[in-house]
């Protein structure tokens, strides 16, 4: 997904820090108990965000990449999925369909070891 696109607007760049960019963002489903609502992965220079769109509202995590613990990528049938945790924090977006995924997770794993 292009960090431009007008889908993110009220949805992602509203929760980010005064100075703070979208450099990579990705686009997919994430597990609820009751449907699979629409979920963005966003990487900035500083932290990944998750964000879910859920029926009344929002949930959104923010993980530092010095306090991320695990990040990891599988492919499947119906898309890609990407899984995050820090501590006791984790997030998993599957249905990916972004062909630039292997960008992303260099972005992240740089930023990682850098943190």
């Amino acid at each position: 997904m292009r960090t431009d696109d007008p889908k993110l607007t009220g949805n992602v760049t509203d929760h980010l820090d005064p100075g703070e960019s979208i450099v990579h963002v990705v686009a997919g489903r994430y597990v609820t108990h009751v449907r699979r609502p629409r979920a963005y992965l966003v990487a900035t220079e500083r932290r990944l965000i998750f964000v879910g769109i859920k029926f009344a509202g929002q949930h959104v995590m923010s993980f530092y990449y010095g306090q991320v613990d695990a990040f990891g990528h599988s492919k499947g049938v119906l898309g890609a999925s990407l899984a995050v945790s820090a501590g006791n924090a984790s997030c998993k977006v599957d249905r990916i369909k972004d062909p630039d995924l292997a960008g992303l997770e260099q972005f992240v794993r740089g930023q990682m070891r850098t943190a």
